[in-house]
């Protein structure tokens, strides 16, 4: 893995984190997200619901993502058959975070009315740590295998 990539794969989680435990749930404290069912609890539900679904899709996606890049360091595959069998691997393994953000809908939603943000936003983290970070920073020769990975990593110059 070239540092460059490196540098993105720490980047890009750091800045998930902060989306996730400082922006995310700031948005609500502050009622710049409204849920209706909350009747003023929302620090309460913030505290007892969003960080530990938060938390378990962050983990899930950080997780899915080390499996990912540490797989291709240790693939043997070099010819362009053997590498492209590698996509499969990488939906599966993306089916880490999507399980995660399931889990973390179903046990942590704590409310009706914060449903489709809390949706919105895992389903947004989960593509941030996971996807994004595994276009820009997988390592050559798997580096075009996530979807629209050619053009976003032309559009960055990687």
């Amino acid at each position: 893995m070239k540092t460059s990539e490196l540098i993105r794969v720490i980047g890009l989680t750091v800045v998930g984190g902060v989306l996730m435990f400082v922006l995310q749930p700031a948005l609500y404290t502050n009622r710049l997200i409204r849920i209706s069912d909350l009747q003023g609890k929302v620090d309460a539900w913030v505290s007892n619901y969003y960080m530990p679904g938060a938390l378990t899709v962050f983990l899930a996606s950080v997780v899915a993502l080390v499996i990912w890049l540490v797989s291709n360091r240790f693939s043997k595959a070099h010819r362009a058959d053997e590498v492209d069998r590698w996509r499969i691997i990488w939906w599966l393994v993306g089916l880490i975070p999507v399980l995660a953000i399931l889990a973390a809908i179903f046990l942590f939603k704590g409310s009706d009315g914060a449903l489709p943000s809390l949706t919105t936003f895992f389903v947004l983290d989960g593509l941030w740590l996971y996807w994004l970070t595994t276009v820009t920073s997988t390592p050559f020769p798997f580096t075009y295998l996530p979807p629209l990975a050619p053009q976003i990593r032309g559009l960055i110059g990687a």
